[in-house]
């Protein structure tokens, strides 16, 4: 009996606007629910036994001293194994009312 070998077809690779898409969505709806820390959205996972992965989704107004700060408090107030930062996308800094 041969193993079966499954092929990456196009539709499974995520392509990097419809990453945007997804995180901006993300972004959003982790707003409405409060996952806010020092003024930054953020997004959460379990990471296994060890403790949480965590997504610092900032929007076109914050800077990095923000994302900073926001890092800082996670990292004090819970149990970080991995921390990533996902920077809006150029074209939704430009449409961002300052």
């Amino acid at each position: 009996m041969r193993p079966r070998i499954r092929q990456h077809r196009k539709s499974d690779l995520e392509t990097a606007e419809q990453q945007q898409v997804r995180l901006a969505f993300v972004r959003e709806r982790n707003k409405r629910f409060g996952m806010i820390v020092e003024g930054v959205p953020y997004h959460e996972e379990l990471a296994g036994r060890a403790g949480m992965s965590f997504l610092l989704l900032p929007e076109a107004h914050h800077v990095l001293d923000d994302v900073k700060r926001a890092a800082a408090a996670l990292w004090r107030q819970r149990d970080v194994v991995f921390m990533e930062v996902f920077w809006p996308s150029h074209s939704e800094m430009e449409c961002s009312p300052c």
